[in-house]
């Protein structure tokens, strides 16, 4: 028979016709169109990820997806695999449990380069239009020239601004006067393309020579059509007036809040390395274009004349006043060692201190240290660096100075009983190395290696007394000679060299071996370049890119990849070798050096805790990170020193553990950077709406806010945020999104303060909102069959209802799905699923063999 089923026609055979692709079956509604019920698949096609959590507000028909922890740290892309994770942060501290607040702040080392600044501090903001278009910020030029390279600032951008000029004026009667020939640079929203603020360098070099003795203004100005919805922003300074501004780049007012600045020379290329002797805190680069190095004291360092009891006096000095105010000074031997205290203030000569519990006398020696200041301590006469430092140690009472293949090793020591007390200096006779490393063994007692790299040979001597040299030992040949020996470190009393291409032991024979058992060594120079000997196990940097752990319990070695470079890594333009490690107390921190191109970093790695977090991220593109050094003394604040773009700069970490929250006089960054994870509530194709975004927060007031950023779906991943608002008041707030038909989200807050003791802090957050199933129906019919029953348009007989029977039953029987054709156009062209069928004979003729009734059938939309 003929089957007429699809929209429109004239004279339809049936409503309904279901087809497998081989056979076509027409249905006829028992009823007409009252025997066919319409309904959804499911009672809602909410998709729920979670219910309304500890913070969330239990809305029905929402999820709330919750995060109360940040320690399982960054390189997350999808939130589902670790509520414990974020996808990236800067200048963020993640590792307290339960805790989002600022790193701490970072600063420079003063001392070690050129370079006239003001900076944070508390950090305020101002923008760039009206009656300070304009901002001005003196200084003097001190005894000798200085070539200008670049001025650094603390600046952002919002909105869409115009470009923001710097330039260096003349001084005419304390106010800007000439602009000086070339001294013009600017920036503009295609350089500066995020709101996020930066420590940004703009090119003065053709400024050339600013003269000895001079004032000079570093002067900014922004573009004459900014407004207050788009404009540039200063960091300045708003607990002094040492600023002046103007509305035209004319007729300056004074006072005003000076904008925070540094002006420097160039750039010198080179790796710090940081070393303690005696207490003291040294410091000696390692320039990229070989010249001599420079050795520099932190603080300073002396014999005490006389003390009372809250001062100490060494009358050879000649300091400025209050020079050492806020550092700490230390008895590093004589009567009253050992004690530490904060410096309150200084004289000429005295330092002014709390209080002795010991009063230190004549016989007692002091060392200044957790201060900025650095001085600069290479001999001027007799034996001087004469070449490149590679590397340094320390042992017993000298320190030594390794200068490559070509120059002498000097050694150091100081002598408190010179005339003044000083520090002296000797070339080892004629022996050189490029590293050193002290080492204790059970047969030959102390000793010290030296490491003649490109030869791969080491040899060991005897520490002798001052005044006389080194005697080595033969040269043990460690491995292949064309593979150069990387770095060295002791483990568990022994001595291990890094090559190329794997471990070697070396033995208290005089031999080497390489060490067996271990995963062999893919070649490369960054093997164990960085090498960190602590605890049960070795660190060490492997392959250009990863971090490995080692641990040898002599009897087996299990070797397992840990760094940076794991899960989703570190981004596009940050990842790089990593080229320096350093223990602290509660874990390891790896310095990631991205090259020239790119923006270095320091991570840190807390013990127990698998993920790593982002502690310092440097200014600018090529501020190579390349060493890093752990300070730790007594009562003091610890510090990281971090060598970064040719500079020094240091952190103070919280007192008393991984918890800055603890330490109530703890500087914070003044902004930090969170972004969350990809949020697609665990079904990434589902459309979802997005309707607002929670936190629970503490510190928020005035100048301190955190504020909220999102991307969905194509932007995730890009540079491209959508601002949602800020979070300034209550302790829980909640800030509207509102995105809807969006498959994914991700967060971005940025914690700002304006007041370095007072740290913004995320506890918890709470995203809302819900996803939609795929809208499907089933429907439920009633059927008429029977033998010689017509079909809708009076033909017939129908289908054979035996053969439709059978057939609903193997359809609904198997794994496949059929078509339905209706004459109703919303039923039209649907795949369905047959469900098992329901029969209900209504009469039967056994002398005919006829029979009929009515089927119930559910079909159920693919």
């Amino acid at each position: 028979m003929s089957i007429r089923v699809y929209p429109g026609v004239k004279n339809p055979s049936h409503e309904i016709s279901l087809s497998d692709g081989v056979r076509r079956w027409g249905l006829r509604l028992d009823g007409g169109p009252g025997a066919i019920q319409e309904i959804p698949m499911t009672p809602s096609t909410l998709n729920f990820t979670g219910g309304g959590s500890k913070f969330g507000d239990w809305e029905p028909g929402m999820s709330h997806i919750e995060q109360r922890t940040w320690e399982g740290g960054r390189g997350q892309e999808d939130f589902v695999e670790d509520p414990t994770r974020y996808y990236d942060a800067m200048n963020a501290w993640t590792i307290t449990s339960g805790k989002v607040c600022p790193a701490p702040g970072w600063k420079f080392a003063r001392g070690l380069r050129t370079s006239y600044a003001h900076l944070p501090g508390d950090i305020d903001w101002q923008p760039l239009i009206g009656d300070r278009r304009w901002l001005s910020v003196s200084f003097v030029v001190g005894a000798d020239n200085f070539t200008i390279a670049q001025a650094y600032l603390w600046l952002r951008r919002a909105g869409s601004p115009g470009e923001l000029s710097v330039s260096i004026y003349t001084d005419d009667d304390g106010a800007p006067g000439s602009l000086i020939s070339g001294s013009g640079a600017g920036v503009s929203v295609e350089e500066i393309q995020d709101v996020v603020s930066q420590f940004y360098g703009f090119d003065l070099s053709a400024c050339g020579n600013l003269s000895a003795g001079t004032c000079y203004h570093l002067v900014i100005a922004g573009a004459a059509g900014d407004s207050a919805a788009n404009h540039w922003e200063l960091g300045v300074d708003r607990s002094t007036l040492g600023g002046q501004a103007s509305a035209e780049g004319t007729g300056w007012s004074e006072p005003s809040c000076p904008p925070y600045y540094r002006v420097v020379e160039a750039r010198i290329r080179r790796r710090w390395h940081v070393f303690l002797y005696k207490e003291g805190l040294y410091a000696v680069d390692q320039s990229e274009d070989g010249q001599s190095s420079r050795l520099y004291l932190n603080g300073d360092r002396g014999v005490v004349t006389n003390a009372g009891s809250s001062s100490l006096t060494d009358s050879n000095k000649a300091w400025e006043a209050d020079q050492w105010a806020g550092a700490w000074v230390l008895i590093s031997e004589g009567t009253g060692v050992g004690q530490r205290l904060q410096i309150s203030g200084n004289t000429n000569n005295t330092l002014l201190v709390d209080g002795w519990e010991i009063t230190p006398d004549s016989s007692s020696e002091y060392v200044i240290f957790n201060t900025p200041g650095w001085q600069e301590i290479s001999p001027t006469s007799g034996d001087c660096i004469d070449g490149m430092v590679t590397d340094t140690a320390v042992v017993e009472d000298e320190a030594l100075l390794a200068q490559g293949m070509s120059t002498y090793i000097l050694r150091m020591r100081w002598n408190p009983e010179a005339v003044p007390p000083a520090h002296e200096f000797a070339d080892d006779g004629s022996n050189r190395a490029d590293l050193l490393f002290p080492h204790i063994d059970s047969v030959n007692g102390e000793q010290l290696w030296r490491v003649k790299q490109n030869r791969s040979r080491v040899s060991r001597a005897a520490i002798p007394d001052w005044g006389t040299t080194y005697t080595y030992q033969s040269d043990i040949v460690v491995g292949s000679k064309s593979e150069p020996i990387n770095n060295i470190c002791a483990h568990n009393g022994k001595l291990y060299a890094f090559k190329t291409d794997g471990r070697y032991q070396i033995n208290t024979d005089d031999s080497a071996e390489k060490t067996v058992g271990e995963i062999g060594f893919i070649p490369s120079s960054n093997n164990g370049e960085a090498l960190l000997s602590q605890g049960l196990f070795v660190y060490f940097s492997w392959g250009g890119y990863a971090l490995q752990r080692l641990y040898d319990s002599g009897y087996s070695v299990e070797l397992s990849s840990i760094g940076p470079d794991q899960k989703g890594g570190l981004p596009a333009g940050r990842g790089g070798r990593i080229r320096a490690l350093a223990g602290y107390p509660n874990g390891i921190l790896a310095a990631v050096d991205a090259g020239r191109e790119n923006i270095s970093s320091v991570l840190v790695r807390p013990e127990g805790n698998y993920g790593w977090h982002e502690i310092f991220r440097a200014w600018e593109p090529g501020a190579q990170v390349n060493n890093l050094f752990w300070q730790q003394v007594g009562d003091a604040r610890p510090r990281l020193w971090i060598s970064v773009g040719g500079e020094l700069v240091y952190q103070e970490w919280p007192l008393g553990g991984d918890n800055p929250l603890a330490d109530p006089e703890f500087d914070y960054q003044h902004e930090a950077v969170l972004i969350s994870s990809t949020i697609d509530m665990g079904a990434a194709r589902l459309p979802k709406f997005f309707k607002e975004f929670n936190t629970l927060s503490a510190n928020l007031s005035g100048g301190v806010k955190i504020e909220l950023d999102y991307q969905v779906d194509g932007q995730v991943g890009s540079d491209a945020w959508i601002w949602a608002g800020s979070y300034a008041g209550t302790r829980e707030e909640t800030l509207p999104i509102g995105e809807g038909n969006a498959r994914k989200i991700r967060l971005r807050l940025r914690l700002q303060t304006n007041d370095r003791r007072v740290p913004p802090v995320v506890e918890a957050t709470v995203l809302e909102g819900f996803a939609r199933t795929p809208l499907k129906y089933q429907w439920n019919l009633q059927v008429k069959i029977g033998d010689c029953q017509p079909d809708l348009s009076g033909g017939g007989p129908d289908q054979d209802p035996d053969a439709l029977l059978s057939w609903l039953k193997a359809a609904a029987g198997s794994a496949r799905a059929v078509e339905m054709r209706s004459i109703w156009e919303q039923l039209d062209g649907k795949l369905v699923i047959i469900e098992p069928p329901s029969l209900l004979r209504s009469f039967t003729n056994n002398l005919l063999g006829y029979w009929g009734g009515s089927v119930s059938i559910t079909l159920r939309e693919c």
